[in-house]
């Protein structure tokens, strides 16, 4: 404890509503006022309301030790759900003796007690703290009970005390009756940073200060702006920055003892920051929006989608002709695709290719196999060839067992009569650098060889 580091006689900055440590600032001084004076009158039905930890406990507290010489109070503050549970709260805390429990017997009981007190000359005032966690039930029990009355005098006066939803929850249409029969309203408000500092000054003389405050006004000023202006919240940051000018042997609380105080008590986010208003550009020329049009890479992937349906439809017309292997499916659209990313301006029609897949036996050449397929070989047909099958080194040396892509039949036919293949021949196959004849061992032979020269391996 940072008491006797300190030279406190007590804990000024407690959790518990202790009376002893009210303060009363102009607010709270008329808040008291407002209740006291509607007890006095007589008024019935009172009601205080107010945010979490502005001391809403501890000012009827306060009321209480003021009234309690010549009335019987009662402080109910646990949730209560049924009338049942209501009756029977005020009946224990009162020492009514009652042994049957039943409704009617418990309301005859308190009726009784409430008329013998009022001819002694005493009170009954009932507080209920928390009042907005009553269910409708029990709020129109504690509006009956308001019915214990002579001609002349309520028998009872109720507190009703709770956070604002207390005051949406009297306003229901539900409980007109209950709030017409309210008689003042009070309200608690948070603390102004001159009130709260007086707060704390106030707090640490109760608690046996002698001399000058241990919170530099930095420090306070901080402490309080973090609070604002809450005095459960100022408590608790005073107390945490105590502990911690003790722990670190300062007699004084400076404002990096606050700040590090004030991080740890940090949970809410930060509040957001307006955006930062663009600087105004100096005046030029205006310009016409311009319509956004696809970029290239998603024309490219638009077109690589449309190119694999139609490859799939193509392949699955022509199964019962040939089967590809997934390899050679999978080098055909990497090829295509490719191909796309190249030339994606160029016209979808003349990209799309459908394809068979045939497989090399022994003794097979490329022209052979064109001939057994189409009926013709020509430097065209090759090239065609040669631009489906990439992975060949070499169009020469083809291996048994592979697979060979071929264009489809009509397809193909229908390019020639477009005119696509004639443009393609304008690339005579002879002269291309991968028609030199290549033997196993890497050799070549000078000059060019026909394709019924390809060597099967």
């Amino acid at each position: 404890m940072f008491l006797d580091f300190y030279g406190l006689d007590d804990q000024p900055f407690g959790v518990t509503p202790d009376p002893t440590y009210l303060f009363l600032t102009p607010a709270y001084r008329e808040t008291l006022a407002s209740l006291y004076y509607g007890i006095e009158c007589n008024r019935g039905f009172l009601t205080l309301v107010g945010s979490p930890g502005l001391g809403k406990t501890t000012l009827l507290f306060y009321l209480l030790e003021i009234l309690r010489p010549t009335a019987r109070t009662v402080f109910l503050f646990q949730t209560l759900q049924t009338e049942r549970d209501v009756i029977e709260a005020i009946i224990d805390d009162l020492s009514i003796p009652d042994t049957r429990r039943d409704l009617y017997s418990m309301h005859a009981s308190l009726n009784a007690f409430l008329y013998r007190e009022a001819q002694e000359g005493r009170r009954v005032i009932l507080v209920i703290d928390e009042a907005q966690n009553l269910t409708s039930a029990a709020l129109e029990t504690v509006r009956l009970l308001s019915n214990f009355e002579t001609p002349k005098q309520k028998l009872l006066t109720i507190i009703l005390s709770g956070q604002p939803q207390l005051a949406e929850i009297l306003d229901r249409p539900q409980l007109a009756q209950l709030r017409q029969r309210v008689a003042v309203m009070a309200k608690l408000k948070p603390l102004e940073p001159e009130e709260a500092s007086q707060y704390i000054q106030h707090r640490l003389s109760v608690a046996g200060l002698k001399g000058k405050s241990m919170f530099d006004r930095e420090a306070e000023k901080l402490l309080i702006r973090a609070s604002e202006g809450v005095p459960r919240s100022i408590n608790h940051l005073c107390f945490s920055a105590l502990s911690v000018g003790c722990a670190l042997g300062r007699r004084s609380v400076s404002a990096q003892i606050a700040h590090e105080v004030i991080a740890d008590f940090a949970s809410a986010p930060e509040p957001r920051q307006e955006p930062r208003k663009p600087a105004l550009a100096a005046p030029g020329p205006v310009h016409k929006a311009r319509r956004r049009t696809p970029t290239s890479k998603t024309r490219v992937v638009l077109q690589t989608a449309v190119v694999i349906l139609a490859l799939c439809a193509g392949l699955l017309v022509f199964k019962a002709e040939t089967s590809p292997t997934p390899a050679v499916l999978g080098s055909t659209i990497a090829a295509i695709s490719s191909t796309l990313a190249a030339k994606p301006e160029a016209r979808l029609a003349k990209e799309v290719r459908h394809t068979v897949s045939v497989a090399i036996k022994p003794g097979d050449t490329i022209q052979k196999i064109c001939q057994q397929s189409f009926g013709y070989s020509d430097a065209a047909l090759l090239n065609e060839v040669l631009s489906l099958n990439p992975s060949l080194s070499d169009i020469n040396i083809i291996r048994a067992g592979d697979q060979l892509v071929l264009p489809d039949r009509a397809i193909l036919q229908k390019q020639r009569t477009d005119g696509d293949l004639e443009a393609s021949s304008s690339r005579p196959w002879s002269n291309s650098p991968k028609n030199r004849l290549k033997t196993q061992g890497g050799g070549s032979e000078a000059g060019s060889v026909s394709p019924s020269g390809a060597a099967v391996n």
